[in-house]
């Protein structure tokens, strides 16, 4: 369950690595679209499926990433900061803001190579669906040719 990659930070490290062949194929993608290697309608459909399908599964894993990093921090933040009022210790809020975030550095490089990926898609999901525009665009004012 995608739920439980967030549970741990060997978990996060498990979520990358299955997600591997998912950004490898983006960063894959990327290329062509760098290289202008996808020219025909039917390059820019596959490509915009398998980027769709991507982005589908990639999107809740994100959105996972980033509420997991967010809670993680403000526990910390609100657990220490009780530990020091308990000790009658001064709580200095941005100190403790710079110890809260530096506690959820795994997380947050795996909310933001997410981030990344789930940007890439979506990039390259209105890329296709504009060269496919105009593709077809095209394709209506080209002659007809004759028999």
């Amino acid at each position: 369950m995608k739920y439980s990659y967030f549970e741990s930070e060997d978990n996060l490290s498990k979520l990358l690595t299955d997600c591997n062949d998912i950004f490898t194929m983006i960063d894959e993608y990327a290329q062509q679209f760098m290289q202008g290697i996808l020219s025909t309608s039917a390059d820019f459909r596959d490509v915009l499926n398998k980027l769709t399908g991507a982005y589908m599964y990639l999107e809740p894993l994100y959105s996972l990433a980033v509420a997991n990093k967010e809670n993680k921090e403000l526990l910390y933040y609100v657990t220490t900061k009780r530990e020091l009022e308990s000790k009658n210790e001064k709580v200095v809020a941005a100190s403790l803001e710079k110890e809260s975030s530096a506690s959820v550095e795994a997380y947050r490089r795996v909310r933001n190579i997410l981030e990344g990926y789930v940007e890439s898609c979506s990039k390259g999901i209105i890329t296709c669906q504009t060269q496919l525009r105009r593709i077809e665009e095209d394709g209506k004012y080209k002659p007809v040719e004759e028999a």
